[in-house]
């Protein structure tokens, strides 16, 4: 462990302590190794570790301060860690470090961080007359260290000069300002810690008309300047202006000396190199303008050098002084200014005033009077100034006083495992050394620390955690100067009872055995005991016959089913340790079938079925797949998906075919095996769909020659979709643009088709489709066929017949038209009549393809931009007329070839190529054609160019904007290469003021004899000579003017066509005004304005821009919407419920943004809350818990309350109770509820409301002792004393560990519900008294011990016998005795008086006869007189007197007492026989007693309610709102209540 590390780390240092430090018989005091150094500097979000490097005695420990505000407390930890630095972490840090001996206080170290932040926002304006000084002081800016400043105007960095200094504060000055000063200044801050920079807003500096000279003014003074000796040096900076400059001069002083070393930056610096005490004084800086009259002037400052203290007197490490003497610490120090000393005792300040033992002297050291062995300790001296702190210490030691052992270590016994501390406090002085000892081996002490023993500040010995090896005995010695004591004690460790084979997760199939194991080790002379739980209730292994527990602890169950499913833990207890396993064990079946399967045509897919069902029983293991099995049109039973996910509860079933029914089943799969099919769902037939395929195998031929055989197949039947009703049969002219004609075939058996009446030798497309009820299918490929040839219906025309000679004739003639030729031509018959002769065919079978021409020539004379002449030699025409010529040329290098013209005339040897592309190569070949066909291609031409021409495209202008307010920001896109036609050589920007931009609209109003170019100005143009530009900076323009922008590009030929015109305004608009907010809804503010003035305007408003942010978070939730439209209001929306708003509205023109409108507040409406940011319990106990929760992160309004509702997980006694509790907002976040059931867990829901509840936070609790928690304490047992209660009980089992304390619980005895009563009794008490003012008079209450530990609450004692809460008073104080005894005392008064009254009586009687008459009436009369007496009520009991058990609620008289009833007669067997009719004691049964015990206790609800007696199904009144009803029996309780007076009454009256 890292505990055991360091203590073996510090042994090991510990050899190397000096040998003056370090002694035998004394502990050696903290010290400083080193000290820290005086300033540190790191960056944001690093990492930073403190170190406090002290040494001393063991056991060190160590606190951290920061800004005099602890961070930590005394731990052995010496490093403290920030994971990631922010701001809020700078500051001065110190260590405290203490130990037996005595405290030291580390000196400061001052943790720097450095940040920067952002530059104020908002533009600056500053104005200056010319010839004066202009002091530009630079934008604020957060930093640490301080940034280094740069200035730059109008882009342009700015050196310090004669005239232009830049201060130590970096404030810009310019001296003499002159017109060209003015413009817009900037600084960039560059913080070189961390290497951030950023820009601040302009400031803008205007110059006004010029002054007069000017005499000499300082406008920047040296100031009064602090610096530490040892810095490498210090600048005083004076800054003077005068008109004319050249001639001022400024020169310094000290103390009235001039100063001629050190000076820079034309005088007005002056630099102190490394100072020195020293160079402190006076320094006056002096302007003077030479060759003037005009006085000088001069300023000052002081500097002071600072020196940091240093001591001149330190004490020893070590002082001793005897008790009662005076004893003086020297400390003196030197510094400038002089330190302050500081002494401090053990790390605290020491106040002279509360401890007048305690006086500084003058010089600073310290006097010590009347030395006490408290005054022992480590003194400290700090002297501190402005430079600085060091600190020296001294250890003082008063002695005299030997050491004492005054509570030594005690025999002890602890398991293996657990903790144990030997006690062992002392007394003596100087403070004694502690050595622990076990035999003559050295286990802790001041200089040894071995692993598992730890040296107490206290001087007791933990050792943790104990081992076997551990048992023997242990010896504390104390020791000092004056002498050594020591104590021992015997350690017992008993070897700790474990579970070594725990239980084992287990899944067993239904009806097989379950064997759970609990294997045990433990010390043999302890006796163990094995207990099973299940799901934390005991199992009485007796009552389960399938249940057997070896002796061994392992437990078996046979023929297991779902019943013995849940979390299995053995317990095993003993002396040695109590320890505890779980395990779970399941019990696996067949899963159950998917309940209620639904199918329903799907809506999102055309030919499926979603298919849905409902989670079953899982069988206790998890599924691993459905299957899922279908019935197609009453098919038997397939399977159509096998592997269906788990988790999924429905599937779209598709791909199914149209017009069929389906019906579906399903099964669950786990490692079981297969379950059982769910029921069938109903069937569902999908509807008809017009065929998806095409008839097969379509089939045409021409029978005749005006008709055509088609012949087809049906298609396939599982893309008929329906029923077939028949077949459309469409037909057309190949090749033309004609509409088809159609054949119906009605009857779906019909296959086959002639089609008539068509057209001799003519080709046909032919397609075929089928139609069932829900349509036409899809058409089959065309396929053509030609009808057969008919004989030609035109003879040829023109024939000739001419002699050649005398036996040859020459026939000519035309060729028929090819269109009535109805074939085919085969050739011509010539025939003749007369006498037989020989007839000739001619043919044309002989004619061939021409030749191509010769390759195509193109003179260079003939090549234009656009076009070029192309010329040829024509080739042989094959026997047949060439008919035209095709051109087609290739755009190189890569482009494919092209036909141009394809009716070139057939007798044209040259033609004119129109329409190239300037600036391009081309290349050029042709073919002929005739009647059979067309030529090979003639022979590539030569690549010729076509010359550049004027570009064809503008620019496209891609934005204007605004750049300064006499610039704007053109980007554009260039015209493609093509369009070029050339070289691009550059771009021109065509612009112009637009005039009267505001006449545009009406145009119309101007005579007609103007144009809108007489209106406006004429464009200036700018020439942009680099072809790559895409942007440009048009500049020079004039503020608050519309400007017209168009633009173009120009090659070697010329300019090609302008661009569109672009309008931008150049300027800046003014603040929105009147924002106002209106709350919509909890997430939507509604936000108005009114525009800018027009006058402010400065152009047209393009929209506005609305920031938003909450309210004092503007840095973390700044949000910005901008309107590219001028409205005047928005609705911004998704904001959070009930939260203050603050919104910003700002224009913006084509110049850009104007200023923001201040901010107004708005606040959304209320909302939903969010969750209670948690739920906690406390206090939890076997029937009771405290739970409490935290407001919502998000109130989002104003919180009314919250709703509780929990309920338990399973049901309790068969019954399941949904609880629900309301709490006022306003009231306590938390609840106690004491009416939980043990070992129940319960699910807690808590959600908060505003004006509707918000989301829930939930959680879970299980009642009763956790694991580990303590077990039950003894039976306690009460005794009373006088108005005071005592409860003794014996302790228990501590669990795992030690008892922390003890809490005792009370209930009322007829009430049944527990509740805290006292809490944080000590933990070794076993015993507790407490008034009895608490409780409740005359009630009897319960009472039960519970104990606690780390682990929580654990299981309560058995309750008490119950005891009434009424208070005993004596016997003496009670008002019957009072009563008696005044009655005795008036009896004996009248007994003498009756007395003195006889004897006077007697004297008037002589005789015997009639004094024995006398004595006998005056015997009557003491028997009657004392028979009164007697036959008085004694005088009735207090009712907090009274006890009253069970028996005095007896039900039998339930149904025989009215519950108005109170009164009752006493039967006649139980009257008392010395009853008669005048007696006192008699009771009028017709007489109710209006004072009467009965009547007068059964008013008061407090006796009334501790009478009552819960029954079973009563609910009880509850201190909140519950929401469950109220008990059908609640009248009943009255009528029991009632009863229980009346028979405590009856009884009563029986005893008079």
């Amino acid at each position: 462990s890292f505990l055991s590390l360091y203590c073996g780390l510090m042994l090991f240092i510990f050899w190397d302590i000096p040998s003056e430090v370090a002694t035998a018989n004394h502990d050696v005091p903290p010290y400083f190794k080193t000290e820290p150094v005086r300033s540190q500097l790191h960056l944001e979000r690093n990492r930073l570790v403190l170190t406090c490097m002290a040494e001393g005695s063991w056991p060190l420990e160590f606190k951290w301060i920061h800004n005099n505000t602890e961070l930590t407390r005394f731990s052995l930890e010496y490093r403290y860690l920030i994971p990631s630095l922010d701001r809020s972490h700078a500051g001065f840090y110190r260590c405290i470090v203490r130990n037996r001996v005595g405290a030291l206080l580390q000196r400061r170290t001052e943790v720097q961080v450095a940040f920067m932040g952002s530059f104020e926002e908002g533009e600056r304006n500053q104005s200056v007359s010319q010839g004066e000084g202009a002091v530009v002081p630079a934008p604020r800016i957060r930093s640490f260290p301080q940034p280094q400043v740069t200035w730059y105007k109008d882009g342009h960095k700015i050196p310090p000069t004669s005239r232009i200094a830049i201060t130590l504060d970096n404030t810009l000055v310019i001296l003499s300002t002159v017109a060209p000063d003015a413009g817009r200044y900037y600084v960039q801050a560059v913080n070189d810690k961390n290497g951030e920079n950023k820009t601040s807003q302009p400031i803008t500096l205007s110059v006004e008309s010029p002054a007069d000279p000017i005499a000499p003014t300082i406008i920047i003074s040296p100031r009064n300047t602090s610096v530490v000796t040892g810095t490498s040096e210090v600048t005083m900076e004076c800054v003077a202006n005068a008109r004319p400059l050249i001639k001022l001069s400024i020169s310094w002083r000290k103390n009235g000396v001039l100063v001629s070393s050190g000076l820079s930056d034309y005088n007005r610096r002056l630099t102190i190199l490394s100072p020195v005490v020293s160079d402190a004084g006076y320094y006056e800086c002096e302007a003077v303008l030479r060759s003037s009259s005009v006085p000088s002037v001069s300023a000052g400052a002081y500097l002071h050098v600072l020196e940091p203290p240093q001591f001149i007197k330190e004490p020893d490490k070590h002082i001793t002084a005897e008790m009662e003497k005076v004893v003086d610490i020297p400390c003196q120090a030197r510094g400038v200014p002089q330190p302050d000393i500081v002494w401090y005792k053990d790390a605290l300040p020491i106040d002279p005033v509360k401890t007048p033992r305690y006086r500084v002297l003058v010089g600073g050291s310290l006097q010590v009077n009347g030395l006490l062995p408290d005054d022992t300790g480590m003194f400290q001296c700090f002297a501190r100034n402005m430079a600085g702190e060091v600190q020296t210490n001294t250890y003082l030691a008063v002695t005299s006083i030997a050491p004492n052992i005054t509570a030594g270590p005690s025999d002890s016994t602890v398991i293996d495992g657990m903790s144990v501390i030997l006690h062992c406090e002392t007394s003596g002085a100087p403070r004694p050394a502690i050595t622990w000892q076990k035999g003559e081996r050295v286990l802790a002490s001041g200089s040894v620390q071995l692993p598992r023993f730890t040296l107490l500040e206290s001087g007791s010995l933990l050792i943790s955690p104990s081992h076997i090896s551990d048992a023997g005995t242990y010896t504390c010695m104390a020791s000092n100067s004056r002498g050594i004591d020591e104590a021992s004690a015997d350690l017992i460790v008993w070897a700790r009872t474990r579970i070594t084979t725990p239980p084992q997760d287990l899944s067993v199939i239904k009806g097989t055995k379950a064997v759970m194991t609990c294997g045990v080790t433990h010390d043999p002379s302890v006796i163990i005991r094995h207990f099973w739980e299940k799901d934390g209730s005991v199992i009485n292994v007796q009552s389960v016959p399938r249940m057997q527990l070896s002796a061994d602890g392992t437990l078996h169950i046979s023929q297991t089913w779902s019943g013995d499913i849940g979390t299995y833990t053995c317990r095993v207890t003993s002396v040695g340790g109590n320890d505890s396993r779980s395990a779970h064990l399941r019990v696996r079946q067949l899963p159950h079938a998917p309940e209620n399967p639904t199918a329903v045509l799907s809506k999102s897919e055309k030919r499926a079925i979603d298919l849905a069902w409902a989670k079953s029983f899982d069988g206790n293991s998890p599924l691993i797949r459905y299957i899922l099995e279908v019935s197609e049109n009453n098919a038997p039973w397939a399977i159509l998906q096998a592997n269906i996910e788990p988790e999924s509860t429905a599937v779209t079933v598709n791909g199914l075919i149209p017009a069929r029914s389906y019906q579906f089943r399903l099964c669950a799969v786990n490692d079981v095996g297969k379950g059982q099919f769910s029921k069938e769902t109903e069937r569902v037939s999908l509807p008809e769909e017009p065929p998806s395929a095409s008839p097969q195998n379509v089939i045409t031929s021409g029978r005749t020659n005006q008709s055509i055989m088609i012949q087809w197949q049906p298609p396939q039947e599982s893309h008929q979709n329906g029923i077939l009703r028949g077949y459309i049969v469409r037909y057309r002219l190949t090749g033309l643009p004609v509409d088809y004609q159609i054949k119906n075939i009605s009857s779906p058996d019909v296959t086959t088709l002639l089609l008539e009446d068509l057209i001799i030798w003519t080709n046909y497309e032919i397609e075929v489709a089928a139609y069932n009820g829900a349509g036409l299918g899809v058409f089959s490929h065309k396929v053509t066929e030609w009808t057969l040839q008919g004989v030609p219906t035109i003879a040829p025309g023109n024939v000739k017949a001419e002699a050649v000679n005398s036996t040859a004739i020459r026939f000519t003639w035309n060729a028929p038209n090819p269109q009535f030729i109805n074939g085919i031509n085969q050739g011509y018959k010539v025939s003749g009549w007369g006498e037989a002769a020989e007839a000739l065919v001619v043919t044309t079978e002989k004619r061939a393809r021409p030749q191509p021409t010769s390759r195509p020539l193109v003179p260079q004379k003939h090549v234009q931009p656009r076009q070029v002449l192309l010329s040829w030699e024509p080739g042989s025409d094959g026997l047949s007329p060439v008919r035209y010529y095709t051109v087609q040329l290739r755009e190189l290098p890569d482009k494919n070839w092209t036909v141009h013209s394809a009716s070139v005339n057939h007798e044209a040897a040259s033609y004119i190529v129109s329409r190239l592309k300037p600036f391009t190569s081309y290349q050029f070949r042709i073919k002929a054609t005739n009647d059979i066909g067309d030529s090979e291609y003639s022979e590539e031409s030569e690549a010729i160019t076509t010359l550049q021409d004027a570009p064809d495209e503008a620019p496209a202008i891609l934005s204007v904007t605004p750049h300064t307010t006499t610039s704007v920001l053109i980007r554009w896109k260039p015209p493609s290469e093509e369009k070029i036609n050339g070289i691009l050589l550059g771009f021109r920007i065509h612009y112009r003021e637009l005039l009267y931009d505001r006449l545009r609209n009406y145009i119309h109003t101007v005579n007609s004899a103007f144009t809108w170019a007489d209106l406006t100005a004429p464009y200036s143009v700018r020439n942009l000579s680099d072809s790559t530009l895409t942007h440009y900076e048009l500049d020079k323009l004039s503020k608050h003017k519309r400007y017209e922008i168009r633009m173009s590009v120009y090659n070697t030929v010329g300019e090609g066509p302008t661009s569109p015109p672009q309008e931008v305004f150049v300027g800046e608009a003014a603040p929105p005004q009147n924002v106002a907010i209106q709350s919509a809804t909890a997430t939507q503010l509604d936000v108005t304005w009114d525009p800018p003035p027009v006058n402010a305007q400065n152009g047209d408003i393009q929209g506005y821009k609305i920031y938003f942010w909450e309210f004092q978070r503007k840095n973390g939730t700044e949000r910005l919407r901008t309107l590219f439209m001028p409205e005047a209001g928005v609705k911004l929306k998704n904001l959070t419920g009930y939260t203050n708003y603050m919104i910003s509205v700002a224009a913006f023109n084509a110049a850009g943004d104007g200023p923001r409108s201040s901010p107004t507040r708005g606040r959304t409406q209320q909302a939903a809350p969010s969750a209670p940011s948690f739920i906690h319990f406390s206090e939890l106990t076997t029937t009771s818990v405290n739970v409490s929760w935290g407001e919502p992160t998000f109130p989002n309004g104003i919180i009314e309350g919250y709703r509780l509702i929990y309920e338990p997980l399973t049901p309790v006694e068969g019954v399941s109770k949904t609880v629900t509790v309301d709490v006022k907002g306003s009231g306590p976040l938390w609840l106690k509820l004491r009416d939980l059931a043990d070992g129940v867990t319960y699910h807690f829901r808590i959600r908060a409301k505003t004006f509707i509840y918000g989301p829930e936070v939930e959680a879970n609790i299980t009642t009763g002792p956790g694991e580990g928690a303590p077990g039950p304490p003894g039976e306690p047992f009460i005794t009373r004393y006088s108005s005071a209660l005592t409860i003794h009980w014996a302790s228990g089992d501590p669990g795992r560990a030690p008892i922390s304390r003890y809490v005792i619980e009370a209930r009322p005895s007829d009430e049944g519900l527990w509740d805290i009563l006292i809490k944080d009794i000590p933990k070794d008490a076993t015993s507790h008294t407490f008034n009895m003012d608490i409780l409740k008079q005359g009630v009897s209450y319960d009472f039960r011990v519970i104990g606690v530990n780390d682990y929580g609450y654990g299981s309560p004692s058995l309750p008490s016998p119950s005891i009434s809460a009424q208070k005993v008073a004596p016997f003496y104080e009670e008002w019957w005795f009072l009563v008696v005894v005044a009655l005795v005392g008036l009896i004996f008064i009248l007994l003498l008086v009756f007395i003195l009254i006889i004897r006077g009586q007697s004297k008037k009687y002589a005789k015997k006869t009639e004094s024995g008459e006398s004595t006998y009436e005056s015997n009557q009369i003491k028997i009657n007189f004392f028979g009164s007496l007697l036959s008085r009520s004694p005088p009735r009991p207090s009712p907090g007197s009274l006890h009253y058990s069970d028996e005095d609620l007896s039900t039998k008289y339930n149904d025989l007492i009215p519950a108005e009833s109170s009164s009752l007669t006493e039967k006649t067997s139980e009257k008392s026989d010395s009853q008669g009719s005048d007696s006192e004691c008699e009771v009028d049964p017709n007489r109710q007693k209006t004072h009467s015990f009965v009547n007068h206790y059964i008013s008061d609800p407090t006796y009334y309610n501790s009478w009552r007696r819960q029954q079973k199904g009563i609910s009880r009144a509850q201190a909140y709102n519950y929401s469950e009803s109220e008990s059908e029996h609640g009248h009943s309780l009255t009528a029991v209540t009632h009863h229980a007076v009346l028979e405590v009454s009856y009884r009563y009256m029986k005893r008079v």
